[in-house]
C-alpha cells in the first residue's frame, strides 16, 4: 500500500468466451506501477494569546490536528501521520493578531505516502504585561500660592522597576509632573 517507483502488481486473470477453451492461456502473473504520494494540507494549528514575556516564544497547539480532521486534509482513515509544532512570533511587542511563523515536524506509520504542505502560520495575540508604578514622592514645600510639587524618582530605577514587573533587559523611562490638589497649607 506504501508509495513508490515500480511497485510489483500481482495479477490474476480469468478468461471466457465461447472459444477460450480452444487456448492453453499462460497468464501474466504480475506488472509494475508506480503508486505517487497522496496530497496532504495541513491545517488547524493553533497559537495560545500570551502576555508580554519579552521574547518571540510562542506556545502552539495541534490537538485540533489528529486523525479524524487529518481525513477532511486528505489523510486516508486508519493511516497514521501524527504532526508537532514550534512557533515564533514576528517580533516581542504587544499587538493583537501577530503572525506567528510554525515550524511543523511529521511522524507515523504511514508518513512515506504523504506529500505534506504544511501550515506556514498562525496568529496570536501579545497582551501588553502590568507594570505598577510605586516609589515616586513629594517633597514638602512652604506656601507659595501655587500648586507646583516637586517630585523625586530616584525610588524608581532600572533595578526597582523589575521588582514592579518590568522585564529585565527592557528599557521603559520614568517622566513625571504632579501638582498638589490646591495650593493652600494644610493645617
Amino acid at each position: 500500500k506504501n508509495a513508490g517507483d515500480s511497485k510489483v502488481v500481482m495479477l490474476t486473470s480469468s478468461y471466457g468466451g465461447a472459444d477460450a477453451s480452444n487456448y492453453n492461456i499462460t497468464s501474466q502473473t504480475f506488472t509494475q506501477a508506480d503508486i505517487t504520494t497522496r496530497a496532504l494540507n495541513i491545517t488547524g494549528i493553533t497559537v495560545a494569546n500570551k502576555v508580554y514575556d519579552g521574547n518571540t516564544s510562542a506556545t502552539v497547539n495541534t490537538s485540533g490536528v489528529n486523525s479524524t480532521s487529518m481525513v477532511a486534509m486528505g489523510l486516508v482513515a486508519g493511516d497514521t501521520v501524527t504532526v508537532s509544532a514550534t512557533g515564533t512570533f514576528a517580533d516581542k511587542n504587544a499587538n493583537t493578531s501577530k503572525v506567528v511563523t510554525l515550524n511543523s515536524s511529521y511522524a507515523g506509520a504511514d508518513l512515506a505516502n504523504y506529500n505534506i504542505t504544511s501550515q506556514a502560520s498562525a496568529t496570536a495575540n501579545i497582551t501588553a504585561k502590568a507594570l505598577t508604578i510605586s516609589g515616586i514622592t513629594a517633597a514638602d514645600k512652604v506656601y507659595d500660592a501655587t500648586t507646583n510639587a516637586t517630585l523625586n524618582t530616584s525610588g524608581v530605577n532600572s533595578t526597582s522597576l523589575v521588582t514592579m514587573g518590568l522585564i529585565s533587559g527592557d528599557n521603559v523611562t520614568l517622566a513625571v509632573t504632579g501638582a498638589f490638589a490646591d495650593k493652600n497649607a494644610n493645617t
